[in-house]
């Protein structure tokens, strides 16, 4: 496959691998109560589906795949084209089922997505920095209050700052975070409410959920083509509220909480409408998790015992391992380089009869420098080729369901062309040819003509051809077409 193929199908697997991921969780967060749990759950759930275009990435950004082996300097050739793994099972649904012109449209589509996202966080970001510098600095009485809070659940003391405009309790910042509160809160600092809205934003601190927070931007802006990592971020950032909400209530009595939840209802009541502002907010970004966040701060659930904890173990193990076994039967899709070495320069008799044989794969040889030295006493052994039809093979297919062309098939022999004598010595080293051939029972093919050839006349074509009289695809494939389907596929040369 292509390199936009591969990267298209890992960004289709990854829509597929947070689809299963959004229905574990469901599941999962009906049975375990414990906030911190399901926040890490929900956590795996958003950070697993972006594996496959990550490990596809980089595959792609490494070294092609190589097989070598030793044929006659005549054949001192490169080829790659399109293959795939030998299971017909898998190679109907990944090879074949996106072509390269879809592939690039839904590539331009993800960019163009995450350009647009990129954007939008750039001016979210703006409008954050202007509120904190409209923010005026925090009194002593309350820095000391937030330094008591901090100090009793173990989060460092961030810069504190009042805000006269905003309504919300706010957590800002990556490497130097700030806090901001609402001048109303900020004089009833020594309301026990008061004091546990603040511990709530630090224990969004000590947690480092503020350093979360950009992390998940920058998924979400990569990942903007799936539409999934936002509601699985939600509800991760819903979990999360609470399992701060649990650790700023720890140890206090029924009445701090039934304030703590009046002071959530007034916050929610005054707060933006839209406060799309990258930071941790007191009201959380999304307010239908309100009710299940208040009968939390009423009736706190208890942690998850080691049962619990072991199955959301298993079924992280198992989430993961589907995403990594596609990620690698994507990978195992890419086009390998076939390297067809020439024999050692003293050995200047072609063996004719050795290059008919099968080609027995070895450890790359030293190639010879110059081609045209090679060329020199070489002698061109003729090779038996079937003349093309003048006509291209007709759909025979009496199943209007059935596909009547095969592309990117699976081979199960290998078609290994000689590079042609005459483009060599007018030092031609690279070419491309696309060939449609007719596709018989067993998986030969037969009456093969180049549709294209680049560059023309230096006898690419007919090499092309002659290589395909001795390749043979998988019957897999041809079981899946219509009856007489042709075979479409591109063969590639360079010298070596």
């Amino acid at each position: 496959m292509t390199t936009a193929e591969l990267l298209a199908l890992s960004l289709g697997l990854s829509l597929a691998t947070a689809a299963l991921g959004l229905g574990i969780m469901t599941v999962l967060e009906r049975q375990a109560g414990d906030p911190v749990l399901r926040e890490k759950a929900w956590a795996a759930a958003l950070y697993i589906p972006a594996l496959p275009p990550l490990f596809v990435g980089l595959l792609v950004l490494g070294p092609a795949p190589v097989l070598t082996g030793t044929v006659s300097s005549i054949q001192a050739a490169t080829v790659s084209f399109p293959t795939g793994i030998e299971a017909d099972a898998a190679s109907g649904f990944l090879t074949g089922t996106l072509g390269d012109t879809a592939a690039i449209v839904v590539l331009i589509l993800a960019t163009v997505l995450t350009v647009v996202r990129a954007a939008t966080l750039a001016v979210r970001a703006l409008r954050l920095r202007r509120l904190l510098r409209a923010t005026a600095p925090a009194t002593p009485p309350l820095r000391q209050m937030l330094e008591k809070a901090a100090r009793r659940i173990g989060a460092p003391v961030p810069v504190i700052r009042v805000s006269h405009s905003g309504s919300d309790v706010m957590l800002a910042g990556l490497l130097n975070p700030v806090l901001v509160l609402p001048a109303a809160l900020a004089n009833a600092h020594e309301c026990p409410g008061t004091r546990a809205v603040c511990t709530h934003e630090l224990a969004h601190l000590k947690r480092a959920d503020h350093r979360q927070l950009w992390a998940e931007e920058a998924l979400l802006t990569v990942m903007a083509i799936n539409p999934l990592l936002m509601s699985i971020r939600s509800r991760r950032a819903a979990a999360r509220e609470e399992a701060c909400d649990a650790l700023a209530l720890a140890g206090t009595k029924a009445a701090t909480r039934r304030l703590y939840a009046r002071a959530l209802i007034e916050a929610l009541k005054n707060s933006m409408p839209r406060n799309d502002a990258p930071a941790m907010t007191f009201t959380s970004e999304k307010r239908k998790f309100a009710m299940l966040r208040l009968k939390a701060i009423l009736a706190p659930a208890s942690p998850a015992g080691p049962r619990m904890r072991q199955v959301a173990v298993c079924l992280g193990g198992l989430f993961a391992g589907i995403a990594c076994t596609g990620s690698i039967a994507i990978a195992a899709q890419r086009e390998p380089v076939i390297v067809a070495t020439p024999y050692a320069a003293a050995d200047r008799t072609p063996d004719v009869e050795a290059a008919a044989r099968p080609l027995i794969f070895t450890a790359p040889a030293k190639r010879a420098a110059i081609a045209e030295d090679i060329l020199s006493d070489a002698v061109v052994a003729p090779v038996p080729v079937t003349a093309p039809e003048q006509t291209p093979p007709t759909n025979a297919g009496e199943d209007a369901n059935l596909p009547s062309t095969i592309r990117n098939p699976t081979w199960v022999q290998l078609p290994m062309p000689t590079f042609p004598a005459e483009a060599i010595a007018q030092g031609v080293t690279e070419a491309s040819v696309t060939l449609t051939c007719r596709a018989e029972s067993d998986g030969r093919l037969s009456g093969c003509s180049a549709t294209s050839e680049d560059p023309v006349g230096q006898g690419f074509g007919v090499a092309a051809i002659a290589a395909a009289q001795d390749a043979r695809i998988s019957p897999g494939m041809i079981a899946g077409a219509a009856p007489g389907a042709s075979v479409t596929f591109n063969m590639r040369f360079r010298l070596g």
